[in-house]
């Protein structure tokens, strides 16, 4: 009987061990996760704010005189 339940604890010390690794390896797969997140949210962020600059600047040309003679006077892509 000492037996039995000496190798029931034994198998459940292996169970928990293996239990605990998994967490630890999960956990550190989160951690790695959240800061590539917070590294591509960074990035977007950028990028939207020169995206809005670019916009900007392509819409105060657009009201401009000068900027709709030289699109009457460009060539079209295609040629």
């Amino acid at each position: 009987m000492r037996s039995e339940q000496s190798n029931t604890v034994i198998e459940l010390e292996t169970k928990i061990a293996y239990l605990e690794d998994t967490v630890d390896s999960l956990n550190d797969v989160i951690c790695e996760h959240e800061t590539r997140i917070s590294d591509l949210e960074r990035i977007c962020k950028h990028l939207y704010e020169k995206l809005e600059t670019i916009n900007d600047s392509t819409q105060q040309g657009k009201n401009s005189p000068e900027s709709n003679q030289q699109i009457d006077h460009e060539i079209p892509p295609h040629y």
